[in-house]
């Protein structure tokens, strides 16, 4: 195709990039039995307090066990408690990027042009800010089959019909019923270049693959 697309966000190689390492190291972590997601928003929320550390990376918490933690960047004791209670979330960041969260102020503001990923689990709800020029070792983290369980997967439900004589098949015509019973049919379920035979429950809606 000959021709220029015109219009098309344009991102820095190296934010693309980093934004690629934070988002599968981040996602599938354990905090307390919660299993951490990451994404980046189009429009990251940059407000409330954050806590910034020595290696120039800045996280912002703004729920945690499912209570609001929001903080202002004036109150060192609500900040000083944020640090205590999210001590387990930290030392994830940190094992599952290979990078330093030290404390070491707070601010209104994450740091200026840092994307920002957002974290979210069960009763969690966080972003953290990593400069472009942060060293970052990433390790890749455990499977969680919990994620699994949200993917949408197509798939085609391949029902067989039923055996009929050549003669009794020739006086069927369009609007016949076929009565087929309550019992199970058989079928194949279909999700790619995966097939797998089963029986298909029309009264329960459920689909058994044959042991």
């Amino acid at each position: 195709m000959n021709g220029v697309l015109r219009g098309l966000p344009a991102m820095d190689p190296g934010e693309a990039e980093l934004r690629r390492i934070v988002l599968r190291a981040l996602t599938g972590r354990r905090v307390g039995g919660a299993v951490l997601v990451a994404h980046v928003a189009a429009e990251p929320d940059r407000r409330g307090g954050w806590l910034r550390f020595e290696s120039g990376a800045a996280l912002a918490l703004d729920q945690f066990d499912g209570v609001a933690s929001r903080f202002e960047a004036q109150d060192g004791l609500a900040a000083a408690m944020l640090i205590e209670r999210a001590e387990p979330l930290l030392r994830t960041i940190e094992m599952a990027l290979g990078i330093d969260l030290e404390p070491l102020d707070i601010d209104d503001a994450p740091p200026t042009g840092a994307p920002i990923a957002t974290i979210a689990a069960a009763g969690l709800a966080a972003r953290l800010a990593l400069p472009l020029g942060l060293a970052i070792l990433p390790a890749p983290p455990e499977f969680a089959p919990e994620l699994a369980g949200r993917t949408a997967i197509p798939a085609r439900l391949m029902i067989a019909g039923p055996r009929l004589a050549p003669h009794e098949a020739a006086g069927l015509a369009p609007g016949d019923c076929l009565l087929l019973g309550a019992a199970p049919l058989r079928a194949d379920l279909a999700a790619g270049a995966i097939r797998i035979a089963g029986h298909f429950d029309p009264r329960a809606r459920q689909f058994r693959s044959h042991p």
